[in-house]
């Protein structure tokens, strides 16, 4: 069947103003559409991909802006689940200091070396040993893990050392971990500015004035042998450079170092074994790639 010339003219005019409609629609759509867009990205949900919150607070860090913390662009979903002192301890559940041991008050505490010496023992608490607990920030060993505490009127903050980096790290509640850009010391304040999972960085609401406490502790694991005899059975943690294996730790003699104890250690370096040892058993240092010397003593 055949159009005719005048309906098919009135066809192509309505094809024409539909064409035009639907531009005009998708103009004035369109920022809309962006927005929501925008606004589900800064609302990421717990279930999804680590990858994927990363990428966000990646690309957001751009606008980012700390005072005395730098953030290395990283956001991973478990931040939501600890706090700075789980961070500093090295656990990535949410804890307060006395929560390893008997000392449940520790929080409410407003004496600060009271509230370091709760965390000294909650570290005994977990099984490390030879902790120091001081005002002075002491000289570490190689093995040793180094973190620093100070209060606020209602608050507290913990710091983690990274001899590698000659560095500090902290970690302000469910947020991201940050790189703090100076030494501590008590003539600056803390505070608790922040990152959040959105890559913006907020000021915080805590200062924190007190004295500051350093906890310094061992990372090797020890089983007794007697009651004045202890033998090296693993390391909590990875060790670099040069490392002097202690005569004696918890105050009792180091005899032995256990199979497989330093075993990946891949940072080693050197290792220098002190005549108290008798034994070493079998691969105590397989898979340390970067190890190029062992002193071994006469006693073995």
């Amino acid at each position: 069947m055949r159009i005719k010339e005048k309906n098919l003219k009135k066809l192509i005019v309505l094809l024409l103003c539909a064409g035009l409609f639907a531009i005009f629609l998708y103009a004035t759509l369109k920022p809309i559409v962006i927005e929501a867009q925008a606004y589900t990205l800064s609302q990421v949900s717990e279930e999804e991909s680590v990858e994927s919150i990363q990428s966000w607070s990646i690309v957001a860090s751009a606008a980012s802006s700390l005072k005395d913390s730098e953030w290395d662009g990283e956001w991973y979903s478990d931040y939501a689940n600890y706090n700075c002192y789980a961070y500093a301890i090295g656990v990535t559940e949410w804890h307060n200091p006395g929560d390893f041991s008997d000392n449940k008050d520790a929080f409410s505490r407003t004496n600060i070396a009271g509230l370091a010496y709760a965390v000294k023992y909650d570290l005994e608490g977990l099984g490390f040993e030879e902790i120091y607990v001081g005002n002075s920030k002491p000289a570490i060993r190689s093995y040793e893990k180094l973190i620093c505490v100070r209060r606020g009127t209602d608050d507290y903050h913990f710091m983690r050392y990274d001899a590698s980096e000659n560095v500090w790290y902290h970690k302000p509640s469910t947020t991201a971990v940050l790189k703090y850009k100076y030494e501590p010391s008590f003539s600056r304040e803390w505070t608790n500015e922040y990152i959040d999972r959105n890559g913006v960085a907020h000021e915080g609401g805590h200062t924190y004035d007190s004295q500051i406490y350093y906890i310094a502790y061992s990372q090797l694991i020890t089983e007794d042998l007697s009651l004045t005899t202890v033998k090296i059975t693993g390391v909590n943690g990875m060790l670099t450079g040069e490392m002097e294996i202690p005569s004696a730790l918890g105050g009792k003699t180091v005899t032995q170092i256990g199979d497989s104890a330093f075993a990946g250690q891949t940072g080693l370096t050197n290792v220098t074994i002190p005549d108290t040892i008798t034994n070493i058993g079998n691969n105590a240092f397989y898979g340390c790639s970067d190890l190029t010397s062992i002193t071994i003593p006469n006693s073995i």
